[in-house]
């Protein structure tokens, strides 16, 4: 069953439930809808939300804008200087 097919199957049963059923259905659908969604994980495993990884990036491109950023030549230095260190 397609995607479409299951939202039109859905769209058909909902407008058949019962008063009680549907405010189940309706109550799992806000909490999912609501909920943060785990994108990925940290390397020491702790979960990555969307809200999170979305602010991330906006930070990220602020900085970006403002020039704060490594060219790939100035990272390429930085490791060769802490591989030199060691």
């Amino acid at each position: 069953m397609t995607t479409l097919e299951m939202k039109q199957s859905l769209h058909e049963r909902i407008d058949q439930l019962d008063d009680q059923f549907l405010k189940a259905v309706y109550a799992m659908i806000e909490t999912y809808a609501s909920s943060d969604i785990i994108v990925g994980y940290e390397l020491n495993g702790d979960p990555v939300l969307s809200k999170d990884l979305e602010q991330r990036i906006l930070k990220a491109e602020t900085q970006i804008q403002k020039g704060e950023y490594l060219s790939m030549g100035e990272l390429k230095e930085k490791v060769n200087t802490w591989r030199n260190t060691k």
